[in-house]
């Protein structure tokens, strides 16, 4: 019943370059910047391939919701980020939710928004 709305809205905020971005990661399999190219990113990173992201210098508490139906985030992957952040505050993992649930899903409110909002006054 939700759907009209959602695709009025969706995607928003993103650009070709992130969903570049996100291709990169898929084919690399690294948590990296944009890469640019050898001679640009040489020019950017001052070094050839593009740098990867370290987790671990995260020091606001992360939270992590993800839904075992997601196909952009599956298992093994958030797994993997959850045990490079320094700092995790939560990490759910979510039956029956897909991608998108977490933010649109009917029952979102129950059962990500309010522990969400529970975190937040703990810190």
């Amino acid at each position: 019943t939700r759907l009209p709305v959602i695709l009025t809205n969706t995607p928003a905020g993103t650009s070709n370059r992130q969903g570049q971005h996100y291709g990169q990661l898929i084919l690399t399999k690294k948590f990296q910047k944009y890469d640019y190219g050898i001679v640009e990113n040489l020019k950017i990173y001052g070094q050839p391939t593009p740098p990867q992201y370290d987790l671990s210098k995260i020091t606001a508490p992360l939270g992590l919701y993800v839904g075992d139906r997601d196909i952009y985030a599956k298992k093994e992957d958030t797994d993997q980020t959850a045990a490079e952040v320094s700092n995790l505050a939560v990490y759910r993992y979510i039956k029956g939710f897909s991608h998108l649930d977490v933010i649109w899903g009917i029952d979102a409110p129950s059962v990500v928004f309010n522990d969400i909002l529970e975190q937040m006054g703990q810190y």
